[in-house]
């Protein structure tokens, strides 16, 4: 979970030759750690899919708790983690990346199904774009055929533009050669844009009151992505040469389809590459009046969720606007910016070409001892590689962060005169790596809870011994892995933290699995607290 609040953007000139670029935000990372592991005994998780669970208790409803044969892996029904993205992006990653595109244009289609109420139909234009498919309603399905030049990994994105309707997400199943490359390309979910549908305003008594976020009218493009909080980069797609079809299954749909573009991103340029001479600061010219040039983040432009909308902020007198006594609405995400890929974006207007700096006023008072992080984006992209992950560390009380480079000194961005964009992404960034493994173990440790209930039933005799460590092969073994991984896990999340951080969490639970370890006898009273 990626909590966090934006407050305020200004744009000065805080240091000679450059501008400031000021963003306010309070940033309360979710106690992801701790939830992780909570989720190991949840169903569902890691793609064990809910059925599973319950033919798992069904099973244990009928087994007989005397057996004293052991329990194996054939004579378990579980989801394989071999069809998940994980699996598929070991398998991969290390492929080529080919620089080459392919466009497919959505009126190019070989086939169409409209089963459901789905109403699919070509168009000469659609707010502006032309010759685009118009996908109305929930259901049906279209393949496109298409020709890879170059084998390798490819990105995908699609140029759409969402039709206002009665559901706030997109969702989509999609296929390559007729089946999901991997699990979560089952159920995709694209992005529909939301504004404030007027200025705050305030009543008679003069206080504020939010406003409603509708959809903001627009053609976007939506690079797929991982939602949950575990890539920091897109989903790829492995592509041999030849010729293939791609297709799109409506599960919520209301868009119209200009493309498909596979794709790979340049390296983001290193930011010591760049960076620029005293002379090119000096030569940035000052603001007029030295005033500074101010964007509240509760008027955000767009966002890319409806929770992202204003909120409020008590605690500190320099919040803007403020008032300790009637209700003001001068931050943006609160507890609402809790999930990956959310996005904001403001729009600027620059006196004069130049350089700039960014900083942010934030406080991160949620995940005690970690942090949370934000991409940020100038006109879409990110500007150099200091940009991609910005962290934002524990804290009680409000702090200035600073976009540095790797010594410490202050990030210059080149901005022209005009009108910019300025967007913030919630990303998973240094944890995302322990995320992927974290989630590997939330699978193990799910497994093998579904196995101790095939031999103990959901309701297990405290005054019976289920022998459970003899008839699950290499107990000891496996659960001492567990151990030593958690521990491990826990080692590698406080390198980035100070003492105390929420990674106690993953000890907690190691404690819980020594204890069955050196205690299997009583394995069937901690399965409550497990």
């Amino acid at each position: 979970m990626l909590f966090f609040v934006l407050r305020l953007m200004t744009v000065s000139n805080g240091w000679k030759g450059g501008y400031m670029v000021s963003v306010k935000h309070k940033s309360a990372f979710k106690k992801i750690i701790s939830a992780a592991v909570c989720l190991a005994m949840l169903p569902g998780i890691s793609g064990v899919a809910p059925s599973v669970f319950a033919e798992t208790q069904n099973a244990a409803n009928s087994a007989s708790s005397s057996s004293e044969e052991g329990i194996n892996d054939s004579q378990m029904s579980i989801v394989s983690r071999d069809s998940i993205y994980s699996a598929y992006y070991n398998k991969y990653k290390d492929t080529v990346r080919p620089d080459r595109e392919i466009v497919i244009e959505a009126q190019s289609h070989t086939r169409v199904e409209t089963g459901g109420t789905a109403v699919i139909t070509d168009e000469a234009s659609y707010n502006g774009i032309d010759n685009v498919v118009l996908w109305e309603n929930d259901g049906g399905t279209i393949e496109w055929e298409f020709e890879v030049a170059e084998t390798g990994i490819y990105n995908l994105e699609m140029y759409y533009h969402p039709i206002a309707g009665n559901t706030t997400t997109i969702e989509i199943e999609l296929a390559i050669d007729g089946k999901a490359p991997f699990d979560q390309a089952n159920y995709l979910t694209l992005d529909r844009y939301w504004k404030n549908e007027h200025e705050i305003q305030a009543d008679s008594k003069d206080n504020q009151s939010r406003p409603p976020q509708v959809e903001y009218d627009t053609w976007l493009t939506y690079p797929i992505k991982d939602k949950d909080g575990i890539y920091n980069e897109p989903y790829f797609f492995y592509l041999e040469k030849g010729k293939h079809t791609i297709s799109l299954t409506s599960i919520k749909m209301r868009m119209a389809l200009k493309s498909l573009r596979f794709y790979n991103s340049d390296e983001l340029v290193s930011y010591e590459s760049i960076k620029p001479t005293q002379e090119e600061l000096d030569n940035t010219p000052a603001i007029a009046d030295g005033k500074a040039i101010l964007v509240e983040a509760e008027n955000a432009s767009w966002k890319t969720s409806s929770v992202l909308y204003p909120t409020k902020e008590k605690g500190d007198y320099l919040a803007s606007p403020a008032n300790p006594v009637k209700e003001r609405y001068n931050t943006l995400g609160l507890d609402t910016w809790n999930k990956s890929t959310q996005t904001a974006t403001w729009k600027i207007i620059v006196p004069a070409d130049g350089y700039y700096s960014i900083n942010m006023r934030a406080r991160q008072n949620t995940m005690r001892g970690l942090f949370s992080n934000r991409r940020l984006y100038i006109d879409g992209k990110v500007p150099f590689d200091i940009a991609d992950n910005i962290r934002f560390n524990y804290s009680t009380d409000w702090y200035t962060q600073e976009l540095t480079d790797t010594s410490g000194d202050t990030a210059y961005i080149y901005l022209t005169a005009g009108d910019h964009e300025i967007s913030l992404e919630a990303t998973p960034g240094d944890l995302g790596e322990t995320m992927q493994r974290l989630d590997d173990i939330v699978y193990e440790l799910n497994y093998y809870y579904r196995r101790i209930l095939m031999i103990t039933g959901p309701t297990p005799n405290a005054y019976q011994d289920y022998n459970v460590h003899k008839k699950i092969d290499n107990f000891d073994q496996k659960m001492q892995e567990l151990i030593d991984k958690l521990y491990s896990e826990k080692a590698y999340i406080e390198q980035y933290t100070t003492t105390g951080s929420e990674a106690g969490a993953l000890e907690a639970m190691a404690v819980i699995i020594e204890r069955m370890k050196d205690k299997p006898r009583r394995i069937p009273q901690m399965l409550e607290s497990l």
